[in-house]
């Protein structure tokens, strides 16, 4: 809200005398401020359905923040790979859990052949390496006998390893594409003249409803502000 000022002219008359006619004009130039109504640019909600704005930060959210980045002037080339080549390696992180998952070798009861194993309880729990990889021993309970099966199972070494670079490969990935986000989708705001939320707010916005965000943010590259 801002006030504006209006001019008008002010006229005041007076007779000379009692039955005089008029003599003089005074006239006195003033002005008046009157309250005008504004409204602050504001971004449309995150949460509109908009099937363009929602498939693209779905399938592709590093184009997404390119484009911002030549918005806030930055760069398309620069956001978009640095952003794109971290959230590959969060992507990567989940086929390194999924490995990671697999069972673990008992190298108390390493074999080199499973079929001299004549105790079942033994015989599940042992494993035996077939060129460089280690394979668990299986029981057949209709023939008595133990044999080397086709599920394979890791070191304790490689077990530890696995897991220390999905934690450190998770947690740097995910913590350099939020801040990314973050710094972009605050800095279209300034950019814009967008009145700024809480950085808490906009933080949760980025880590809890990325997809949405990055369509809010895909949407408002169209607006004229800037």
């Amino acid at each position: 809200m801002h006030g504006s000022t209006t001019p008008y002219v002010k006229i005041e008359q007076h007779r000379d005398g009692g039955f005089g006619d008029l003599q003089h004009a005074d006239i006195e130039m003033a002005s008046t401020t009157r309250e005008v109504e504004t409204t602050s640019p504001q971004w449309d909600s995150m949460y509109n359905i908009d099937l363009e704005s929602c498939f693209v930060s779905f399938t592709i959210p590093c184009h997404v923040v390119g484009k911002v980045g030549t918005k806030i002037g930055v760069g398309y080339p620069t956001l978009f790979f640095i952003y794109a080549f971290f959230f590959s390696i969060f992507n990567y992180c989940y086929y390194i859990f999924i490995y990671s998952t697999t069972q673990t070798c008992d190298t108390s009861h390493f074999t080199n052949l499973c079929y001299f194993i004549m105790d079942k309880h033994t015989c599940l729990k042992s494993n035996m390496q077939i060129e460089s990889e280690y394979y668990l021993c299986n029981y057949d309970n209709k023939y008595n006998v133990c044999y080397g099966s086709t599920y394979q199972c890791i070191s304790p070494t490689e077990t530890k390893i696995l897991w220390g670079s999905w934690a450190f490969l998770e947690v740097s990935s995910i913590s350099v594409i939020t801040i990314l986000h973050l710094y972009i989708r605050r800095q279209l705001k300034h950019a814009q003249k967008i009145d700024q939320d809480h950085i808490i707010k906009d933080f949760f916005y980025t880590i809890c409803c990325s997809t949405c965000s990055f369509a809010q943010q895909y949407r408002a590259l169209d607006n004229n502000n800037i």
